[in-house]
């Protein structure tokens, strides 16, 4: 196999385990008095069962939008190659698409009130797609095509951004960040990479800004991207190697590295660009390292490993506190292959996955704050 396609492979692979599948958006459509209210409890709300309520083996990136829950699903323990969409009060489903290539993984979904986005690619890297889903007229399209790679497309109210390999004969060369306005189909090249590694191929998008991470003659640097405007802000992060960023309000969420080649030797945080300040959230965690977190509004969702086994720990952004919530993996006792997935929908809905391969079923469970 061709160096390039492997390199592009393993990539997406250490995304999709640092940050479990594809996230899910902040709370786009939300309330503004709600982001200033404490969250006091997150509760489970409800819990599905695979294959009993969706009859399906094995699954990727559930997202919920409404009464709906589109995930990516597999009916062996093959490849993943349907999406759903799933009503989890009739509890009825029906197949939104199906792959035709021989070797598909289906992955990223995201979803809100008008657009899906998923991700299609194949084992070897040669084929990839951005398929988009029009909620209002069940019309689906291809976003974009390409032979050598696309890595985490994210969607948010009528924009998708992605990273995609620009120069296709050199491994390691540059990429382009591109959006793409869904009203207009029109595509932007909106910038390059410095220095481009695993921690920082992540690009985060809310309320028509664009947010990424670089690293440039060892100084770490937040960029965002103003679409209205067209303009770049460049913040000097506080860690040479600031990753996976994510914005809720005025804090910037990111995995900070002094040397990336390390993924242990990190801390995790917020920078305030209010204050300009930075605020490590290790010692709320009580923990020494996180494999994956989400962001909305009002709260982070943390999961790391202690002791062998995996801890999920949600953190209110107003006061910086644990918030109380009944954790419904506190028997999991396999950290690397029973927690699948954590993402939060453009609600501030909480989705936690647990996959039982020895058992051949997995469950998905829905969670929701209370006083926030």
């Amino acid at each position: 196999m061709n160096k390039k396609f492997i390199y592009l492979s393993v990539l997406c692979i250490l995304i999709s385990l640092s940050f479990g599948c594809s996230p899910t958006g902040l709370n786009e459509n939300g309330d503004a008095d709600a982001a200033k209210r404490p969250v006091q409890e997150v509760r489970v709300v409800k819990e599905i069962s695979m294959p009993g309520d969706i009859p399906f083996i094995t699954y990727r990136d559930p997202v919920l939008v409404g009464d709906n829950m589109y995930v990516c699903v597999s009916d062996s323990y093959g490849p993943i190659n349907k999406v759903i969409n799933y009503d989890f009060n009739r509890r009825e489903y029906s197949i939104v698409f199906q792959s035709q290539l021989a070797d598909p993984i289906l992955t990223h979904t995201m979803a809100n009130d008008k657009w899906v986005i998923w991700l299609e690619h194949n084992g070897a890297g040669l084929h990839n797609t951005i398929y988009l889903l029009n909620r209002e007229t069940n019309e689906i399209l291809k976003l974009l095509e390409s032979n050598i790679g696309i890595i985490s497309p994210r969607l948010s109210g009528n924009y998708v951004t992605s990273v995609v390999p620009r120069d296709k004969e050199v491994l390691g060369s540059q990429r382009d960040i591109i959006l793409w306005n869904l009203d207009t189909m029109e595509s932007f090249a909106i910038s390059d990479f410095g220095e481009l590694s695993f921690y920082n191929t992540f690009v985060f998008i809310n309320n028509e800004q664009v947010l990424w991470t670089d690293s440039v003659d060892g100084v770490g640097y937040y960029k965002i991207y103003d679409i209205e405007t067209g303009l770049i802000k460049e913040i000097e992060a506080p860690y040479t190697y600031p990753g996976y960023a994510m914005m809720a309000g005025e804090k910037i969420y990111s995995i900070n590295f002094q040397d990336h080649r390390y993924w242990t030797n990190q801390d995790f945080g917020y920078f305030d660009t209010s204050t300009n300040k930075y605020s490590s959230l290790m010692d709320v965690l009580e923990a020494r390292w996180i494999a994956r977190f989400r962001v909305s509004n009002n709260l982070v969702v943390a999961m790391y490993e202690m002791d062998e086994k995996g801890v999920i720990k949600i953190i209110d952004v107003i006061n910086d506190k644990v918030v109380s919530f009944s954790n419904p993996l506190d028997a999991v006792d396999s950290f690397n292959l029973s927690i699948d997935t954590i993402n939060i929908s453009s609600d501030g809905r909480i989705v936690i996955g647990r996959e039982q391969l020895g058992m051949r079923n997995a469950t998905l469970f829905i969670l929701e704050a209370v006083g926030g």
